[in-house]
């Protein structure tokens, strides 16, 4: 429909991909830094004797994250690619009537 509106279907699919994947990649950062701080803040307090050697220690899974994050990205682009052919295939009577 956008395309009968003058927009080029490169330009569509970008704008598919940066609304579902700003809200994926807000979405992910909210997680991600919520759960490291509480990491952080609970990991020193599951020691039952901190006195006994050795001291708990933090590891943060970057690899974790970064294979998460471009799995968003991967998700974003696959989502609005297939959103775009299926925005192709509807009739737009039916979008105008939702």
């Amino acid at each position: 429909m956008t395309r009968r509106m003058g927009i080029r279907r490169r330009a569509e699919l970008l704008s598919w991909v940066a609304e579902i994947g700003g809200a994926g990649g807000a979405s992910f950062a909210v997680g991600a830094a919520t759960g490291l701080v509480t990491a952080v803040v609970v990991h020193e307090r599951l020691d039952v004797q901190p006195e006994i050697s050795p001291a708990p220690i933090f590891v943060v899974p970057v690899l974790l994250l970064i294979a998460t994050g471009v799995a968003v990205v991967a998700v974003a682009a696959v989502t609005s690619r297939r959103l775009q052919k299926r925005m192709d295939r509807t009739p737009v009577g039916e979008i105008m009537r939702v």
